[in-house]
């Protein structure tokens, strides 16, 4: 997949000038939020592809019905089940993250260090801008106010410890309130919207369908193709299930790496990066580049 292995690849920890976790961890933490956005982003996408693809057959019913004029074909008669909307606040989220870390490697490179404070300093007005602006960040926007608050007091410090040390508790928060945006489980949570609508949108229009076909023999082929379609469609779900289930746990492992980091914690920094890789490539796996 395009750039998949360019980001994994170096997420192994590697040594850095810095003599601690956050110095070897924040290279391997900003590839890895990079990685993460960039998978959000196609499994949103394969979502929607998804559901579209499952909206034909509604829609070719719908335009047999009787009716005064021509069926007519429109984008709103095929679903996304991820709005745009949605797709926004996370890239937003995502783009604020990805300076955060930027910010930390930059701490532990003494050719950049000595202007991460006003990267800092930019980014911490950043984050509380997006929090006072709640259509960017959804739910989530007091939790994103506080991390653009502890960015702005470690904005005066030298290390990239010390800044992490002062931001991990709201950078943890953050990941956890993304975590359950996502959904805690398929009833929740962006995980149970696309459940609930794979069901009105996609299976209830093939049971409908079953419910339809003449009962005895010369109906047999036309209700196997209908149940085929069926388990074929919750295949598909299940899949976006399980894929944002992934992502959650990737959300957590980028968070409690970055807390481990601060704990100066190296061997707990690594083991969380290397299950946040694995989630991301199982993720990768699934979705496709365009």
């Amino acid at each position: 997949m395009r750039h998949l292995l360019a980001l994994l690849l170096p997420l192994a920890l590697a040594s850095c000038a810095t003599p601690s976790a956050v110095g070897e961890a924040a290279p391997s933490l900003h590839r890895g939020a990079i990685a993460a956005e960039q998978q959000t982003e196609a499994l949103f996408r394969d979502i929607n592809a998804a559901s579209r693809a499952g909206d034909i057959d509604r829609v070719l019913a719908a335009a047999e019905q009787p009716g005064p004029g021509l069926p007519t074909l429109k984008e709103a008669d095929f679903t996304e089940l991820v709005e745009p909307a949605t797709r926004a606040q996370w890239s937003a989220l995502f783009d604020a993250i990805a300076g955060y870390t930027t910010a930390l490697v930059e701490l532990t490179d003494p050719s950049l260090a000595a202007g991460a404070g006003d990267s800092l300093q930019g980014l911490g007005t950043r984050f509380g801008t997006m929090a006072g602006e709640s259509e960017k960040v959804g739910k989530v926007s007091g939790v994103v106010g506080a991390v653009g608050a502890a960015i702005l007091g470690a904005r005066a410090e030298a290390t990239a410890g010390d800044v992490v040390r002062r931001v991990d508790p709201a950078f943890n928060d953050l990941m956890l309130a993304m975590a359950d945006a996502l959904g805690t489980s398929d009833a929740d949570g962006l995980r149970g919207t696309v459940a609930d609508l794979w069901k009105r949108n996609r299976l209830q229009v093939l049971q409908d369908r079953f419910a339809g076909v003449p009962r005895g023999p010369d109906g047999s082929p036309a209700r196997r193709q209908v149940a085929d379609e069926y388990l074929r469609a919750l295949a598909a779900r299940d899949a976006g299930l399980a894929d944002l289930a992934r992502l959650r746990g990737a959300l957590l492992a980028l968070g409690a790496a970055h807390r481990a980091a601060a704990a100066d914690d190296t061997p707990a920094a690594r083991a969380w990066i290397d299950r946040l890789e694995r989630l991301v490539a199982d993720i990768a796996a699934r979705t496709k580049d365009e």
